[in-house]
């Protein structure tokens, strides 16, 4: 069974976590059933707070001791445990786990992650003794060096002349002239987990397919624009033939002949929306000024023409134009897809060059072998076999992180075990490091899975077995007031974006009756200087 926990700040959820892990070991009444658990946490503090809690409530149930908030009472009630058994098997597993402590597998997911990269280096060809890179803004550091050298070394280098434009439209943006610096900023965004698989797509191109492409896009744009300036010809040869000027058309040179001056010196800057006068004339046949009989008639001569070819360029720029419009975004833009293939390339290089593998890239890696291996070989490869998933703090979990842990609980739930995830969407933290909180909100069922064939064919297997969401509704740690107008504040942000509403509906916390005397106050705070207002909560 999948358990899904929904748990607000306060509300036990390190307590449900060692409940669950302790009553999957001692339900199962096998010494080494810890080894088959794997707990994922985010961070290595909440790791280390994991197996202290785990260790410490372990060696009160061997002395006798029962826990303050009811672990051992919980332990009794809900799962039917007796008294004398609980305190022999926490004697004898926490004996196993301090004889064989690396099996205890409480882990971050990034140390999990690596294990698996390892077992798997062969395969991947990945140097065996490769080094973990942890510190990004070093990598980045090193990464732009090897790039601006290759350039002060080679002054003809592909890259120069894409740099150059880079530097000019940071000074167009007020940015500076300090292009390192924008450029490590250029190589944070791309260096994220969500824009991993643009960089690695870029590492398969070279400057010369670029410049092709680049090429090819400039001579379609030109083509098309002397298409549409031929448009504007053929309507001004026609009003020579009729013998009529501007000032003979309805509203004179703010009608038609606008419209068609903007034919003869379009480009992408150009708007051939049909609107005001030329709708008027379009849509309501008001041709003529009416003040000229002989104009007026030489007009309607030809209006059916003059129509005809207007629309002949607004489909043109129906059916052609998207294709005109699009290249001119890429070519405005180009040059940065330049500088970051440049950018790969130095990555490649100093990755090549350390024997280094950037952890930041551990999750992209790891995809291609759970897209393609079963659970079970994965198990094997690192030596272990883990029967119970726990995820927690899964509101900060990265859809590619999830996803790579997915095989894991799909094998959980085929085998009818029991498996945990635990989160609060209210608080995710990271979505600049790809985090979505919308994952919470969805289970059991995947998010993406409606435009990913296997992430579908896993969500109905994991849902061919039980599943169970539940709430974690009651706040042990604050006080009536400060839980009282969090549910308010909460219940307005719900009603105030629809984006919201699942993240932050059944919000509502339960408060203990006697802890009481919470204070909250709210301040609003003019800045003088861009008249924006900030609000300062202060809560007691």
């Amino acid at each position: 069974m999948l358990k899904i926990y929904r748990s607000s700040a306060g509300s036990g959820k390190t307590f449900t976590l060692v409940k669950e892990y302790l009553q999957i070991c001692m339900k199962s009444k096998e010494l080494a059933k810890y080894k088959h658990i794997l707990a994922i946490t985010f961070t290595n503090k909440a790791c280390n707070e994991m197996k202290d809690r785990i260790i410490r409530t372990l060696v009160d149930f061997a002395q006798g001791v029962k826990e303050e908030r009811g672990m051992y009472d919980a332990l009794q009630k809900e799962y039917g445990l007796d008294a004398d058994y609980i305190i022999d098997y926490s004697k004898k597993m926490l004996d196993a786990i301090l004889q064989d402590y690396s099996s205890f597998s409480i882990s971050t997911i990034d140390s999990f992650i690596h294990r698996v990269i390892r077992s798997f280096a062969y395969e991947l060809d990945i140097p065996h003794q490769f080094e973990v890179h942890m510190d990004k803004e070093e990598l980045i550091e090193n990464v732009i060096s090897t790039l601006l050298d290759e350039i002060n070394e080679t002054s003809d280098s592909p890259i120069v002349q894409s740099l150059l434009s880079f530097a000019d439209q940071n000074m167009e943006d007020n940015k500076g002239w300090n292009i390192e610096y924008s450029l490590k900023n250029f190589a944070k965004e791309l260096l994220k987990e969500n824009n991993m698989a643009f960089l690695n797509k870029l590492s398969e191109l070279d400057y010369n397919e670029i410049d092709t492409a680049q090429k090819r896009m400039q001579q379609s744009s030109i083509n098309f624009e002397k298409t549409m300036h031929e448009q504007g010809k053929k309507v001004v040869q026609l009003m020579k033939s009729a013998g009529v000027n501007d000032e003979d058309f309805f509203q004179k040179g703010k009608g038609v002949p606008s419209y068609i001056n903007k034919l003869l010196n379009f480009d992408s800057s150009v708007s051939l929306e049909i609107k005001g006068h030329v709708d008027k004339t379009i849509n309501e046949d008001k041709w003529h000024g009416g003040k000229n009989p002989a104009q007026d008639s030489r007009i309607d001569s030809i209006k059916d023409q003059l129509k005809a070819l207007i629309l002949d360029s607004q489909n043109l720029i129906q059916t052609e134009g998207k294709k005109y419009y699009l290249f001119q975004i890429v070519l405005s833009n180009i040059f940065q897809v330049k500088v970051a293939d440049g950018i790969s390339k130095a990555l490649q290089k100093v990755k090549e060059e350390g024997n280094i593998l950037p952890i930041h890239e551990f999750q992209h890696i790891i995809s291609k072998i759970v897209s393609v291996q079963d659970a079970p070989v994965i198990y094997e490869r690192i030596g272990e076999k883990y029967d119970n998933i726990l995820i927690d703090e899964f509101q900060d979990t990265s859809t590619l992180q999830f996803r790579n842990l997915l095989p894991l609980i799909e094998n959980s739930q085929f085998k009818s075990a029991e498996s945990l995830i635990v989160g609060d969407a209210k608080q995710s933290i990271y979505r600049f490091k790809g985090g979505e909180a919308l994952q919470l909100v969805e289970l059991p069922n995947i998010f993406g899975s409606d435009d990913d064939e296997m992430l579908k064919a896993r969500e109905v297997a994991i849902n061919n077995y039980p599943t169970k969401p539940e709430i974690l509704s009651s706040n042990f740690r604050s006080k009536r007031e400060i839980i009282e107008f969090n549910n308010k504040f909460y219940d307005c942000l719900k009603n105030s974006n629809e984006s919201l509403k699942k993240i932050y509906m059944e919000h509502e916390q339960l408060f203990l009756p006697e802890k009481v005397g919470g204070y909250v106050r709210i301040e609003q705070i003019d800045d003088e200087d861009n008249q924006a207002k900030k609000f300062d909560r202060i809560l007691e």
